[in-house]
């Protein structure tokens, strides 16, 4: 009998999903800037090192992405599938 999520993969397959969700909410506050705004960019990417770069492992992850965000992470599993390539 097979077990899919038994033993450490469902924990791994876990952090996978949990990492693509921070990874598309964090995006959407690249497009609330704008991708074609210089100066807009040039200060979010200085707020992502000063949070997610700096702090590293010292800090919980989801206290890092609510000090470059203001707030948790939200599951948009639209944005998650388009940002896959999955959906326009």
């Amino acid at each position: 009998m097979r077990q899919e999520f038994g033993g450490q993969y469902g924990s791994v397959f876990f952090d996978y999903l949990l990492s693509d969700v921070i990874a598309a909410d964090a995006f959407s506050e690249l497009e609330g800037v704008g991708l074609s705004n210089a100066e807009g960019i040039r200060k979010l990417g200085l707020k992502f090192r000063n949070t997610f770069l700096s702090f590293g492992g010292g800090i919980p992850p989801n206290e890092v992405f609510a000090d470059f965000r203001g707030r948790g992470p939200i599951l948009d599993v639209q944005r998650m599938l388009k940002l896959k390539g999955m959906t326009s």
